[in-house]
């Protein structure tokens, strides 16, 4: 199995034809200075095998929260399907 967390570039190995591989996570980046951290989760990625060459690659929107004096907070609203 290879996966491509913990960081957000793709694999060079396709998962197996007939195979789903489901890649979830949650990252948290502490700001200098006392600003608070960055959250964000799920950061779901669904990779499906259809043949020895290809995948598709499914994502989903992912939950973004900025720490500090004022919290706030958004999605990410992007989809993707790749092969």
């Amino acid at each position: 199995m290879v996966t491509d967390r913990p960081d957000f570039t793709e694999s060079t190995v396709v998962v197996p034809p007939g195979s789903v591989q489901l890649e979830a996570g949650v990252t948290r980046t502490a700001a200098s200075g006392g600003d608070g951290a960055v959250v964000s989760g799920p950061e779901l990625l669904v990779r499906i095998g259809v043949a020895r060459i290809a995948e598709l690659r499914l994502g989903a929107p992912t939950w973004t929260r900025s720490g500090g004096p004022a919290p706030r907070g958004a999605w990410d609203h992007r989809w993707s399907l790749g092969t």
